[in-house]
């Protein structure tokens, strides 16, 4: 089996779209299942290096591709959910997700969650863009599919949501879900006997958020001490995450690179969540089944998946740290106190100027006032001396404009 290097410029991509990293995960064969939990035990054999993401995907990582995605004409919003191939793929009129769509503007921006359960868990307000993403099955493959395109390599999906030989996920040249074997390998990697990615030592709220430890996701990575063998970060608890495979039940026989039934409209997710109660959901076996059509996503991410062999030795372009258009998202948090953070992106570089003004429209404060390169920036306002009320922020940048109103609340 021919093995190719990945270089450090192939993943260029992850510094500009992931607050996290990627582990490889050398290929081997383990003992997959539980003897009663998920029987039966099997052999499992995966002949491929494969890298993975060291958490879940963020809302922030998925707004900027989907936002690139929908400039690309790729996308449709319908009755409050995104689209692609006539498949949900972001519901965001559940009252519960975080990304939302300005339909003025034709921009996704990040709002704190309006459900009760996560007002509780944050009543200071909370930062959106770092905790996981919440889609269906098919926004977390259409994720993966933009990833490739703009990395210049070929999707695996298009619309074809299938496995099978001919369509095998071992064998895509771009970014995928991981199989289910895949999840269950990194996840207790060297470690078959151990319950849970960290070893055998009882789940608790130190671990992982689990059974409402909060009663909403967290920031990804904040558990360091629930990490895997590998260093993986939030494979128990959090959020579940998608697999690749549609449901079934295990063989017997030894596997060599399985990947589930043909289709179906049942996934097998893995993890378990913050909304999850008793031992056995957050072990490295557990599974249960979700419609690929997201009914109930709001508790349900993923992390991406690459295999090291389809990689080659020169390393494919990427742009996507420089947005397609200049635009201003609305703050987080809103309404905020003491501070909340304003994001925007240059499609070039140039003067920028962002102010603060009230009601009246006059200036309150300065935030930035400088030349700044093309990319994606952000500025923080903490109004210490102002009154509750509305506020705008306004951005003036080499005949770009815009302006977002923000609350304050003392």
């Amino acid at each position: 089996m021919k093995r190719t290097l990945l270089t450090l410029a192939v993943f260029l991509l992850a510094s500009n779209l992931y607050a996290n990293e990627w582990i490889l995960v050398p290929a081997g064969t383990f003992q997959m299942g539980h003897i009663s939990i998920a029987p039966p035990v099997h052999e499992v054999t995966l002949t491929n290096d494969f890298y993975l993401s060291k958490t879940e995907i963020t809302n922030w990582e998925y707004l900027k591709v989907l936002q690139w995605a929908y400039d690309q004409g790729y996308l449709a919003i319908v009755n409050g959910t995104v689209q692609q191939y006539g498949r949900n793929l972001l519901p965001m009129n559940d009252g519960y997700q975080e990304i939302q769509f300005d339909t003025d503007s034709e921009e996704f921006y990040l709002r704190e969650s309006p459900c009760s359960l996560a007002q509780d868990a944050y009543p200071d307000g909370y930062n959106p863009s770092v905790h996981p993403v919440n889609v269906s099955y098919y926004g977390a493959a259409c994720y993966c599919d933009w990833l490739s395109e703009i990395s210049g390599l070929i999707p695996f999906y298009m619309g074809d949501f299938t496995s099978s030989p001919t369509h095998n996920p071992y064998e895509a040249e771009g970014y995928r879900l991981s199989t289910e074997a895949e999840w269950e390998y990194a996840a207790r990697y060297e470690n078959g006997t151990w319950y849970y990615p960290w070893g055998s030592n009882t789940i608790n709220c130190s671990y992982a958020n689990y059974a409402r430890c909060v009663t909403w996701s967290t920031a990804v990575g904040s558990y360091p001490d629930g990490a895997s063998q590998l260093g993986f970060l939030d494979m128990s608890a959090n959020v579940w995450e998608w697999t690749n495979d549609f449901a079934s039940t295990y063989p017997s026989a030894p596997q060599i690179d399985p990947f589930g039934p043909t289709s179906g409209t049942q996934i097998e997710c893995r993890g378990g969540s913050w909304n999850c109660w008793g031992q056995p959901y957050h072990t490295v076996w557990y599974r249960i089944t979700q419609a690929a059509s997201g009914s109930g996503c709001w508790t349900i991410g993923f992390r991406p998946a690459i295999t090291l062999t389809q990689l080659t030795d020169t390393p494919p372009a990427t742009y996507i740290d420089v947005p397609q258009r200049c635009y201003l998202i609305q703050n987080y948090p809103n309404p905020f106190n003491p501070g909340t953070t304003i994001e925007y992106g240059l499609n070039s570089p140039g003067h920028v100027e962002i102010v603060v003004l009230n009601i009246a429209g006059r200036t309150v404060a300065e935030l930035f006032s400088d030349l700044q390169t093309a990319g994606y920036h952000t500025v923080q306002w903490h109004p210490e001396a102002c009154p509750s009320g509305v506020y705008f922020v306004r951005i003036n940048s080499e005949g770009f404009s815009d302006v977002r109103k923000i609350n304050y609340l003392k």
